[in-house]
C-alpha cells in the first residue's frame, strides 16, 4: 500500500484538497492550483512553500508555537522563547472587543 499525502489548497470560501504520492514541490503542483498562486500564502515552514517568491508568506501561528516548542525543549540557552510564546496583553478598552471575544481568546491561549 502506498503512502499518499493530502495537499491542501484554500480561499475564505473554498477548499480544494488532492492526494498524491509526492510530498514535495511536484506534488503540490500536480492538479495545478498552488502554481498559480498570488496573494498570502499562510502555511508552516516547510522549505518547498517558500520557492514561491510572487506571494506574502505568513507562517502558521500554530506552526510557529510548535517551533519555539522546539527551541524551548531542546535549547533552553535560548531564554528569549518564552517571551515569543506568551500571548500579547489584553487591554479591557480594547476597540471592538467585547468581553465574549476577549474571553474567548484568553482560553485559547490557555489551551496552546
Amino acid at each position: 500500500m502506498a503512502i499518499v499525502k493530502v495537499h491542501n489548497s484554500s480561499t475564505q470560501e473554498l477548499t480544494y484538497q488532492t492526494i498524491n504520492t509526492k510530498r514535495d514541490q511536484a506534488g503540490m503542483e500536480d492538479y495545478g492550483v498552488l502554481n498559480k498562486l498570488d496573494g498570502v500564502a499562510v502555511h508552516d515552514c516547510w522549505s518547498p512553500y517558500w520557492k514561491y517568491k510572487d506571494v506574502t508568506h505568513v507562517v502558521c501561528n500554530g506552526h510557529l508555537l510548535r517551533e519555539l516548542t522546539g527551541v524551548e525543549q531542546y535549547s533552553q540557552d535560548h531564554t528569549w522563547v518564552p517571551g515569543f510564546k506568551a500571548p500579547p496583553p489584553i487591554h479591557e478598552k480594547d476597540p471592538g472587543q467585547g468581553s465574549g471575544r476577549r474571553k474567548n481568546r484568553t482560553q485559547l491561549y490557555e489551551k496552546i
